[in-house]
This record gives structure tokens, C-alpha cells and sequence, in this order.
């Protein structure tokens, strides 16, 4: 566990030193030992051109592609680095529909599970945030994590932790409708990321 935290921190130190990126001399506070100084919130997609923000607050129909963004904000007084790792190590959504916790799809925990032991898959990523300043860090892609959703009203919130062995923090959480096909007469009014 120190010696995954040791490898963040030397990567972190070291990102300034990569040809195209400024060296930033300002004091950065490591998440591990404080990471209830970032608030996150989920939010929906962005309006495509010529959208109305109406489309934001209709159901999906059955079979869309439903995602949310995942934004940091920084309450800290001083700019902060956030680890971006992968999700299936980082994030755990719980997800309710009509008050019951829908269960996550078949081969999801196994892959969970492995990924706490072995989460650097992929080149890890960081993100500056300035105090008080708000950063989209990701998306959640409810397919990857439940499949299909079925009719309901649903309720959605993330667990979500930058680094090996810090606590999770929680967003707020965010409720949604999905209707069948057969309700729903319009075409899908929710976009792509």
C-alpha cells in the first residue's frame, strides 16, 4: 500500500519535468491524508448544438446510454492534484430504483476485486484543481456497471477514492427516470459523451 503511494507521489513530483509541461513550484496536498477537501457532484451530460436543457430532465427510454458527469471541486485553500486511475479501482456507484439497490451486472465484482489488488492498468493520469475551482474528472457510464435498466424512477450516487488506501468519498446524488420504448414516443433525446 505505501509503496503504491510512494509511486503517485514520485509521479506527481516528476510530471513537471515532462517535456511540454510547465513546472508548477506552488504546494500541492496529497490527497491520501485528506480527501474530504474535494466535494464531488454528478451531473448530467452536456447540451449538444441547438439542444434545449429540457432534454436534460426527460426520461431515458429503455436501452439508452445513460451517463453522468463526474465534477471535483476543491474547498481546500490551496490547488490540489487528483489522481485519475481507472475507474473499476476508483468509483463504486450505488444505484436504487424505486428505493431497492440495483445489484451490479455479472463479472463486475470479480473485476473489482481484482482491480484492488492490481489497479495500474494504464497510464495514471492527474488533474490540477485551484481552490475553489471545479473540474469534470470523468464520466460514469451506468452500462459498463448495470447493463440495461429497467422502467423506474432511480437514484444515483458515486463512492469514489484517488488513491490505494484513502477513504471513499461520496457525491451528492442524482435521481432519473427511465420509461419503456412503448411510453416513450419521441426519438432518445440523450446524446453521447
Amino acid at each position: 500500500m505505501h509503496k503504491l503511494s510512494l509511486l503517485l507521489a514520485l509521479f506527481a513530483l516528476s510530471y513537471g519535468n515532462i517535456p511540454g509541461h510547465s513546472q508548477d513550484r506552488s504546494p500541492r496536498i496529497y490527497l491520501l491524508e485528506h480527501p474530504e477537501l474535494v466535494r464531488l457532484e454528478l451531473l448530467p451530460r452536456r447540451l449538444e448544438l441547438n439542444e434545449d436543457s429540457e432534454v436534460l430532465r426527460a426520461p431515458y427510454p429503455t436501452g439508452a446510454k445513460i451517463y453522468f458527469r463526474v465534477q471535483a471541486t476543491n474547498t481546500s485553500l490551496q490547488k490540489v492534484t487528483l489522481f485519475i486511475i481507472d475507474t473499476y479501482f476508483q468509483d463504486r456507484p450505488e444505484l436504487f430504483r424505486d428505493g431497492q439497490i440495483v445489484p451490479y451486472k455479472k463479472g463486475v465484482d470479480d473485476l473489482l476485486r481484482a482491480k484492488d489488488k492490481q489497479p495500474f492498468t494504464r497510464l495514471v493520469e492527474s488533474v490540477n484543481v485551484d481552490p475553489n475551482d471545479s473540474k469534470v474528472i470523468g464520466y460514469l457510464y451506468l452500462n459498463i456497471w448495470y447493463g440495461r435498466l429497467q422502467p423506474g424512477h432511480y437514484q444515483l450516487s458515486l463512492k469514489h477514492r484517488f488513491e490505494l488506501g484513502q477513504d471513499w468519498i461520496e457525491s451528492s446524488s442524482i435521481t432519473f427516470e427511465v420509461v419503456s420504448k412503448m411510453e416513450n414516443n419521441q426519438p432518445s433525446s440523450h446524446g453521447r459523451p
